[in-house]
């Protein structure tokens, strides 16, 4: 499987990812546009909230430096390394967000039932947008901190 990356202004490329549980395994399975790429077992878990269920579901992005910055934000990029300001073709972003209930249910995420956090908004930051349809959507990422 080859993965193309968005041109900035231009042609976005989306990547569809599901991951699910598989109720019968316990087995977490990555998919990549419907296509399953590996999984990680329960006993990876040692038992913890994930060898059963998840209560808690992410989206967004992060980044890591590693050259010793004390926790102090650096000019390390997130997404496209463009403000949410800049919008679809420039910005990150990440839409369709569902998550699927113990029944396997698909269910949209509302706005109300995200808790959003960005510590250092000049640096990276988010913004939440709607569509027609009342799909929830945002767009991430930043250029870092000087």
């Amino acid at each position: 499987m080859t993965l193309q990356s968005s041109t900035y202004g231009g042609q976005q490329i989306e990547l569809a990812m599901d991951i699910e549980r598989d109720q019968s395994t316990g087995n977490w399975w990555l998919y990549l546009w419907g296509t399953p790429i590996g999984y990680w077992p329960p006993s990876i878990y040692n038992g913890g909230v994930l060898t059963y269920g998840a209560d808690t579901l992410s989206w967004g992005g992060e980044i890591l430096d590693s050259s010793g910055s004390n926790g102090f934000h650096t000019l390390t990029q997130m997404g496209s390394g463009h403000f949410p300001s800049e919008g679809y073709t420039r910005a990150s972003y990440v839409r369709n967000i569902v998550y699927k209930d113990p029944n396997g249910n698909a269910n949209a995420i509302s706005q109300n039932e995200l808790h959003p956090q960005a510590p250092a908004p000049n640096c990276y930051n988010y913004q939440f947008q709607q569509d027609n349809s009342g799909q929830v959507y945002f767009f991430y990422g930043g250029p870092g901190c000087s």
